[in-house]
This record gives structure tokens, C-alpha cells and sequence, in this order.
């Protein structure tokens, strides 16, 4: 006995053999209902239905319709075929009745089977229609992979890893499925161990942003080298980018030896890119770091004086544009030399550049005589996790 059977069974709704057609189905009920709001009744049907809107006329009462889930309309099949059981709850307000059990018709639509990374179609009856597997984009943002290390040539060559990132603009993944080697010192070229350089040609002393770029409509993915961290100059036909490195090309014309994990580069030496002996006592100077763009640069930070005995030195750096005064700015050092003359103090932290790679820094000391000093000595590049 099926639940539904039970269900009719226990409570005394009554029921009975279908009439009539399978459109317009009569059933006589003994001893005959009285028609009252939220009756149940239910009969054994002799065939699934054929149109949308069904009627339903037991013991000679004026045929209505058979409606579902509140007022929807019924689909061909929902009164399912031969021998089946369906229960019916009369709407007095909407005079109609309401099929309580609507039957899910056979779906050929959809074949049979396992679907991965599924996509789905779903009927205005809630039915699923079709199903197809296909693939899911990468998230917003998404980079994995794509790490940078020094190739056979150090001085002007870089390794990328295997990876995959979303382009910059969410439209599309692109994906390096071996490594690549590219030349800072070569105009661009397709291909591994080819020219990495999107325009002009490679300067001493400067910073370069590496992207991982992508053409389209042949799904190839290259790389390279650009003096923007916003804007490179892409080669014909490459469409989709990915910020997702930074290299120093230093005063030895080489690539500045390097350490890189994800986000995070070590320079193998700090950079040397402040050494201001002209300071003004407590006025704040803009220094520019060898770092990306809106990055935490890991730095070193001091003062060296051998001119003059100081009873103390303190160095500052922060942000630019900072509203804070000097006395909450980011102490570096704060040294109370008791007289001694020193040659350097230093101390290290990390701060935010700007979107010039600059800081801006300041010198608390008695006679005037010393020199800040800043070091970079590497960086999280957070706009290679969300550009």
C-alpha cells in the first residue's frame, strides 16, 4: 500500500474510478459530496492529461478547472497515466480545484548520466529541460601559480611558471600550461626564450611590470615586460592581460637577483634608493622605493652621521599624503645617543607606497649633520592579487 493510499485510507477522503475523458474527467462518489472550501477528494485516473487546463465535475456538479500549486496551470502529464491516484482540494474563492500530487512526466529532454560542472535548464513548471557539462570560469581576481625565478641568463632573462589567472577584466581565463622564458633586453616575440620587451628598449636603474597576456582567438598565452603597471603596449591580435610580477633592472644593467613566492619578492641585496645628506630637521621628503605600485614594501631605514656628536636621532617614514604629524608617523629609530657621535643606526619595517612607489620620510636630529638612508629590500605586491 503506498503512503498516499495509507493517507486515504486514515483520514476517509473519498475516492473512486475516473469518468469521463482524460481532459474532462467525471468521477461519482457515494455517498455524493457536498461542495465546501479545502474538500478532499481524490480518484483513480484513467489517462494522463492532454491539455493545460484540465475539468473536473464529480457527482454532476459544474465542471472546473484543475489548476496546481496555488493557480499554475496544469502541463500535459502532470494527471499522471492509467491507475494512478490523484488528490484534488477545492478552491472556493477561485472555484477551481487544486491537483495536491502533480505527476513529473518522463524528461526527454535530458538524457541520462553523470554531468560535470553541470548547466541546467529549468522550465517555467520547475522541470528540468536540459543539461549539458561545460566548465567553470576562475573566480574574480583568481591567480595561482605563475611564480618568476632568474633563467641561464640572469642578467636580462626571467622564468615564468605554470599558472593560471582571471584577466584583469573578469572576461576570461587564461592559463600557462609551460613554463616560459622571456628577455627583458629584446623587443617582444612569441614564444619561450624570445623577446619580452612591449616597447622602447630596456634602461638601467628602472622598474618593469610583467604580464601574462593572452590572444583569443588562438588561445595563445605569452608574457611580457612593460614600464606600466596600468597600461602596457600589447602586441597585435593579444587581448586579455594579467598583472603578475615586478623586476628592478639596476645600475649594472642586470636584472637585481631575486627570490620570489606568490606575492612576495626578496631582493638577494637591498637597493639602496634613498641617501639624502641635505635633510631639513623634521620635514618630511618623498623618496621613491624599487617596489611596484601600491605595494608593502620591506624596508631598511636609518641615519648615519660622522661629522658631529648628537644626543639623538630619530627617522620617520610614512605614506604619502599622510595627514599624520610627525610624532605619529612610523618611527624607525628613536635613539637617545647620550652625547656619542654615531656612525648608523638603522631599523626596518613595512609601509605602503603610493601609486608612484613612493614614501615619504623625515629626520629628528640635533645638528643637522646626518644623512637618511632607505633600502628596499623586497615587497608584497598586492596589486598582483587584486589588480
Amino acid at each position: 500500500m503506498s503512503n498516499l493510499t495509507q493517507f486515504l485510507y486514515k483520514s476517509g477522503v473519498p475516492i473512486a474510478a475516473a469518468a469521463g475523458t482524460v481532459d474532462a474527467i467525471t468521477v461519482t462518489y457515494a455517498p455524493a459530496i457536498a461542495l465546501a472550501d479545502q474538500l478532499m477528494v481524490a480518484f483513480v485516473s484513467t489517462g494522463a492529461n492532454t491539455i493545460t487546463t484540465p475539468t473536473f465535475a464529480p457527482n454532476g456538479l459544474t465542471a472546473r478547472t484543475i489548476v496546481k500549486r496555488g493557480g499554475v496551470a496544469l502541463v500535459a502529464g502532470d494527471i499522471a497515466a492509467s491507475l494512478s491516484i490523484s488528490l484534488l482540494e477545492y478552491n472556493s474563492a477561485n472555484t477551481r480545484w487544486e491537483l495536491l500530487n502533480p505527476a513529473l512526466p518522463p524528461n526527454t529532454a535530458v538524457t541520462p548520466g553523470a554531468y560535470t560542472v553541470t548547466s541546467l535548464t529549468v522550465d517555467a513548471q520547475g522541470r528540468l529541460t536540459a543539461a549539458s557539462s561545460g566548465t567553470v570560469s576562475l573566480p574574480r581576481n583568481y591567480i595561482g601559480g605563475l611564480g618568476i625565478a632568474s633563467a641561464a641568463d640572469v642578467t636580462n632573462d626571467i622564468t615564468i611558471a605554470v599558472g593560471e589567472a582571471r584577466d584583469e577584466t573578469d572576461a576570461q581565463d587564461i592559463t600557462l600550461a609551460s613554463a616560459l622564458t622571456k628577455q627583458i633586453d629584446a623587443a617582444w616575440a612569441v614564444g619561450t626564450n624570445a623577446g619580452g620587451m612591449d616597447t622602447g628598449t630596456v634602461a638601467s636603474s628602472t622598474s618593469y611590470y610583467i604580464w601574462l597576456i593572452l590572444r583569443s582567438d588562438t588561445s595563445v598565452v605569452d608574457a611580457l615586460f612593460s614600464l606600466s603597471g596600468t597600461a602596457p603596449t600589447m602586441p597585435t591580435n593579444y587581448d586579455y592581460r594579467r598583472l603578475i610580477a615586478f623586476v628592478r633592472r639596476n645600475g649594472s644593467a642586470a636584472i637585481q637577483p631575486f627570490e620570489n613566492q606568490g606575492d612576495v619578492t626578496w631582493y638577494v641585496d637591498g637597493i639602496g634608493d634613498v641617501s639624502d645628506a641635505t635633510i631639513t630637521n623634521n620635514a618630511f621628503e618623498t623618496g621613491t622605493l624599487s617596489c611596484p605600485r601600491h605595494c608593502l614594501a620591506f624596508i631598511t631605514a636609518g641615519v648615519s652621521n660622522t661629522t658631529s656628536t648628537n644626543p639623538y636621532s630619530t627617522m620617520y617614514v610614512r605614506a604619502v599624503a599622510s595627514v599624520a604629524a610627525v610624532a605619529n608617523a612610523q618611527g624607525i629609530n628613536s635613539i637617545n645617543m647620550g652625547g656619542t657621535t654615531f656612525d648608523y643606526l638603522y631599523g626596518r619595517a613595512t609601509i605602503k607606497v603610493d601609486g608612484s612607489s613612493q614614501v615619504e620620510y623625515a629626520v629628528n636630529e640635533a645638528t643637522g649633520d646626518a644623512t637618511a638612508e632607505i633600502a628596499t629590500m623586497g615587497f608584497s605586491m598586492s596589486t598582483r592579487r587584486d589588480p
